[in-house]
């Protein structure tokens, strides 16, 4: 097998664990595969020279395929954050009226039951 395609199937076999890795919600090991798939990536590449160009393509398809996935996941969790936050704000939003509505001038507000 050429060199480059070992390398690419290495990178291909550290996407599918991002992939593991972000459904995990494992942030800091995501960002380590991440790193790792790049540069198997550029070397790689540096020495695709002599390799088959069908082999090539379809090596890179299939790491393109992952890529996919990973980009829909991470759109999903991203969108979940987002919803999060927005129910977040809109949370504190309805903490701070009722605290304003309960409090004149930094003071609580006492109904006296005294006539």
């Amino acid at each position: 097998m050429h060199d480059s395609l070992r390398l690419l199937d290495d990178a291909l076999e550290i996407a599918r664990q991002e992939l593991r890795a972000l459904d995990a919600e494992d942030e800091e090991r995501l960002h380590e595969l991440c790193e790792q798939r790049m540069t198997l990536m550029d070397q790689a590449w540096a020495r695709r020279d002599g390799c088959d160009p069908q082999l090539l393509a379809k090596a890179l398809t299939a790491i393109q395929n992952v890529q996919r996935s990973l980009s829909l996941l991470a759109g999903s969790r991203s969108q979940e954050l987002s919803d999060l936050l927005k129910d977040s704000r809109q949370e504190s939003l309805r903490i701070n009226g009722y605290r304003r509505a309960t409090t004149q001038g930094g003071d609580p507000l006492y109904v006296s039951r005294i006539g």
